[in-house]
């Protein structure tokens, strides 16, 4: 039997995140996951947005609280994140642009420079694109896109460097519940003893509390992205157009990386991520197209999909509940790799005991019984 402090199950972006930050904090910390560090599941797919906007303040918050650790992640983190500061933008049609400017006076008071331009004035920084539609551009200087397998490894790697016992190829097939307290987790060569256990397992997350009494309301949809490279490409800002319903970013040194939209929700658990189906992807190039026009006709060069877990109402879970010894970082979806710094911190302060985290509140499993703060509901039409 291997004993520890606390057990961390998922090394994904949320999950390696979690375990550096205790493991930076002197916590004997485990870490098991069944695949390799980072490069399997939903993170490696990740479009690696590093952005503030949101629909709601709350995750404005813990991206803000996010960005300053991209920035300055070697110094931070150590290692490299992969992270490039092109810049955001969010194209909003003219029934979003009183939301658009609310959004712009909320990151500023979160220090986070923001201006909401006209599309002429936008297209003299990026030409190549088509505004029509577009009532206005919010931009956002600082932000842009990080590597997200290199972010993984980079948090796992200084993990381990603090003494964390990261074990990849590691499949936890259980929990180990003692009367009211879940006392460890169960793979299949040994037990894992620990006080507490950190679900942090995109998918599988519901499946392991099976009999704890806890039934978090997750359900999985595929996410997908393509990307096309050439020297002729326009330059893009990391770029979501909520007018149409696509997001696209730089991808390399000339190319240009966009949303496949996917058909249908659910799937096993465990199914593969891998290539986007041939089938899906000239429909979402046609579509990003009427936006960068440049991307007619192009045949990608490389695509990803996977499967995310989703909450109800699309936020993560982060905090305790049901049995004693149990930790839920489940449902992160799309929005976890950009604020998983954030919650990584404030989730190891409150297993280290340093009292509960107030950014994380509006993220407790309570309030899907009607007794925690409930997010803000979705602002904008595709965000």
């Amino acid at each position: 039997m291997t004993t520890a402090d606390v057990v961390v199950v998922g090394a994904g972006v949320v999950g390696a995140s979690i375990a550096f930050h205790l493991a930076s904090r002197g916590v004997d910390v485990v870490v098991c996951d069944q695949g390799h560090g980072g490069r399997q599941g939903a993170t490696p797919w990740s479009a690696g947005q590093v952005r503030l906007t949101h629909g709601d303040p709350a995750d404005m918050r813990l991206a803000a609280l996010s960005l300053p650790v991209f920035e300055r992640w070697a110094e931070v983190v150590g290692g490299d994140c992969g992270f490039r500061a092109t810049g955001f933008a969010l194209l909003v049609g003219e029934d979003f642009l009183a939301v658009a400017a609310t959004a712009v006076k909320e990151l500023d008071v979160l220090g986070i420079e923001a201006r909401l331009l006209d599309p002429g004035e936008y297209a003299r920084r990026r030409p190549g694109l088509r505004y029509d539609g577009v009532a206005a551009v919010l931009t956002e200087p600082r932000s842009g896109y990080a590597d997200p397998v290199a972010t993984t490894a980079a948090l796992l790697d200084r993990a381990a460097g603090f003494g964390a016992r990261v074990r990849t190829g590691t499949r936890v097939d259980s929990l180990v519940v003692s009367g009211d307290t879940v006392r460890g987790v169960r793979t299949a060569t040994e037990v894992v003893s620990a006080a507490e256990v950190v679900l942090a397992t995109n998918v599988r997350g519901a499946e392991l509390l099976t009999g704890t009494g806890v039934a978090v309301p997750l359900s999985t949809t595929r996410v997908g992205w393509a990307a096309v490279a050439g020297p002729e490409l326009p330059a893009v800002d990391v770029t979501i157009d909520d007018t149409i319903g696509t997001y696209f970013r730089p991808w390399g040194e000339d190319g240009v990386l966009y949303r496949v939209p996917m058909d249908g929700r659910g799937g096993p658990p465990d199914t593969a991520s891998g290539p986007v189906r041939p089938d899906l992807l000239e429909p979402a190039r046609s579509l990003v197209a009427r936006r960068v026009p440049a991307l007619a006709g192009r045949v990608a060069t490389a695509s990803g999909s996977a499967l995310e877990s989703y909450t109800p109402d699309g936020k993560p879970v982060l905090g305790r509940a049901g049995p004693g010894g149990v930790y839920l970082a489940l449902g992160p979806s799309g929005g976890g790799f950009k604020s998983a710094p954030a919650i990584g911190r404030a989730v190891a302060a409150e297993l280290a005991g340093a009292g509960p985290a107030e950014e994380l509140d509006p993220y407790r499993f309570a309030r899907f019984s009607g007794e925690g703060r409930r997010p803000v509901a979705r602002r904008y039409r595709h965000m």
